[in-house]
């Protein structure tokens, strides 16, 4: 009984972006988007401390060294982002 209203607050954040483009401005929609992120990202660091044990923060640190990388790829090698994907 105690998962029916977190499955039901999870489908309206889920859902919310395809209602909150055509009725409110974009900054909503980018609002929901990063509280989307965070979530994610909160729920992966949940996930390694639970089953895990342990403080792990591998994944975030391969995520900022690939972004940083394709970064300076872009900026040097590639003369648009089309051409650097």
């Amino acid at each position: 009984m105690r998962r029916l209203p977190v499955a039901l607050v999870a489908a309206a954040l889920i859902l919310a972006p395809l209602g909150v483009g055509r009725v409110y401005s974009a900054y909503y929609l980018n609002l929901l988007t990063w509280i989307l992120i965070f979530a994610l990202f909160a729920a992966a660091l949940d996930l390694a401390l639970g089953y895990g044990g342990l403080v792990s923060f591998g994944h975030a640190g391969f995520f900022g060294a690939g972004a940083y990388g394709a970064a300076l790829a872009l900026r040097h090698v590639a003369f648009s982002l089309w051409a650097a994907l």
